[in-house]
């Protein structure tokens, strides 16, 4: 990440004369010149708008995020704090409110989304909020808000299933460790340990397999479960892409939006049960049995050195 960042002393470039960022940018929310969190704009999910992560400890509001990334905050025509959508002028209320993410929140980013009256660079396109607008070539009319909040929430799914991919990958790889691991007590092994030690053993052996159990069954959930069904992931890409992106009309939009709400907390709710289940195959399965291992083994060596 780029180390340059802005205080809250110096006046932060406008928005409007942002080119897009090849990094994260870090920022400071005070006079310190300390980084307080890092900002990307102009990325590809949000070409009208900015996204924020702060730093381990970092306490801000919206309103200084804005501030800070050289945004109008009346300008903002939609928020997306820690995965959750909220339309501009819907966030009146809580700009000034401290931003803490939710316990377990698979997204900690907070994405700012620029709306019309916001000067933008040529070839840019601002999206229009809370003003019906005509969907190109056909007489109807979208509802720009709830059009923004499907985009986020695809941008979302798209997030999670990366994350998903990789974490499937780390099931597969604990797995094999805890299998190798699992195993019975060597000729020396048992000579030199303790009934304490055979006994702290076989303990260890029920939790590796009792941690195998649950990685199995998050593998079967990665794999066919819910979040796995082909025909909803390619209805959710064609609106997407043939609807949503060109701005065409959709019958009952907020139908639709429910839809892919649904699908991403499908997708949130899997991936906190997988960092959760690996979290605890680790510590409680193969950490433990290791430190058993490690236990006999210095028993072995010592042993022998005598």
């Amino acid at each position: 990440m780029n180390t340059h960042n802005e205080s809250a002393d110096s006046v932060p470039v406008p928005f409007a004369l942002r080119p897009p960022s090849t990094d994260w940018e870090a920022f400071a929310l005070d006079g310190s010149g300390t980084c307080h969190g890092w900002a990307w704009f102009r990325p590809p999910a949000a070409p009208q708008g900015v996204v924020c992560r702060l730093a381990d400890g970092g306490v801000t509001t919206l309103r200084g995020l804005a501030m800070v990334t050289g945004i109008d905050p009346s300008m903002v025509s939609m928020w997306v704090v820690f995965g959750t959508p909220c339309v501009g002028s819907s966030a009146v209320g809580v700009l000034d409110q401290p931003l803490v993410p939710p316990q377990g929140a698979g997204d900690t980013n907070i994405t700012i989304h620029v709306g019309a009256g916001t000067a933008v660079p040529v070839g840019m396109v601002p999206m229009a909020m809370n003003q019906p607008t005509m969907a190109g070539g056909v007489g109807g009319m979208v509802d720009e808000g709830v059009y923004t909040s499907i985009a986020a929430h695809w941008s979302a799914i798209q997030a999670a299933t990366v994350k998903l991919e990789m974490l499937r990958k780390q099931i597969d790889d604990l797995m094999m460790q805890l299998n190798s691991l699992n195993r019975d007590l060597t000729y020396d092994e048992v000579g030199h340990s303790t009934r304490q030690d055979r006994d702290a053993w076989d303990d260890a052996r029920r939790w590796m397999r009792n941690a195998s159990t649950q990685l199995s069954r998050c593998q079967k959930a990665c794999d066919v479960g819910d979040t796995q069904s082909v025909g909803k992931k390619e209805w959710l890409q064609n609106i997407h892409d043939n609807f949503i992106v060109s701005r065409q009309p959709v019958d009952n939009i907020q139908g639709v939006e429910s839809e892919f709400e649904y699908f991403r907390k499908l997708l949130i709710n899997l991936e906190s049960q997988v960092n959760g289940t690996l979290s605890s195959a680790s510590t409680d399965g193969l950490n433990r049995g290791r430190r058993v291992l490690a236990e006999i083994a210095t028993k072995i060596r010592r042993a022998k050195s005598r």
